[in-house]
């Protein structure tokens, strides 16, 4: 099955394989708690470094994806009271 949440299989090769084809593909999704595990996994096995450039541009899209959804949850909540 084409399972892109990762509820299927949760062990940590499961994940990252998950993530990795969400991040080559843009195919599918990753919740937080699924990322949280993919990162844990990385600093396990990889033990990753960010250059302080990389942090930066990571850091900025972060805060523009929260900004985004917390826009369109404020636009649905709008559309989608009592009015």
């Amino acid at each position: 099955p084409d399972s892109t949440s990762g509820n299927s299989s949760s062990s940590p090769d499961a994940v990252a394989d998950n993530a990795m084809r969400v991040a080559t593909t843009g195919r599918g999704e990753l919740d937080v708690p699924t990322f949280k595990k993919y990162v844990q996994y990385c600093r396990s096995k990889c033990s990753p470094r960010l250059s302080e450039e990389a942090g930066d541009v990571l850091a900025s899209s972060y805060v523009k994806i929260r900004d985004d959804v917390r826009k369109r949850a404020m636009e649905s909540s709008n559309n989608g009271g009592d009015g």
